[in-house]
């Protein structure tokens, strides 16, 4: 494959997908591509993708992974959540402007509030923010 290829369309040609911890697996997530997560991205646990705790397991996973159906509602819902609980800002190395830096820090600012709201509130030790937002039926599995 050449290393230029778009992820886009390796996707499109893809049965599955495997990574360890990546956002080529988000990315086949908006294909509703199968994906079977070998690591922990944020994606995984939710029952929109196959997930192994260990490379021991790949044998058994990718057979797995060929004939996981994933359910494109349940995608949606997650990509939705998801999307509901970023901040506003390109990451570092993406855009260097002034806009983005002071996009990004009145985001840091925002998640600091949060943070320290959450504290006083005595939520030190529950889930993310952004887990307890997630739509019902659709929590990340143990």
């Amino acid at each position: 494959v050449d290393p230029y290829t778009s992820s886009h369309e390796l996707i499109r040609r893809a049965a599955a997908v495997v990574v360890i911890s990546s956002t080529v697996g988000l990315e086949a997530l908006l294909y509703a591509c199968p994906v079977l997560t070998m690591g922990r991205p944020f994606y995984a646990g939710f029952g929109v993708t196959l997930d192994i705790a260990s490379f021991a397991e790949i044998r058994r996973a990718v057979p797995a992974v060929l004939r996981f159906q994933p359910d494109r509602e349940r995608i949606l819902r997650f990509l939705g959540a998801a999307m509901r609980s970023t901040y506003a800002g390109a990451p570092a190395g993406v855009s260097s402007s002034e806009d983005n830096a002071r996009t990004v820090a009145a985001s840091l600012d925002r998640a600091l509030g949060e943070h320290r709201a959450g504290e006083r509130a005595g939520a030190r030790g529950r889930p993310a923010p952004e887990l307890e937002r997630l739509p019902q039926g659709l929590s990340r599995s143990a």
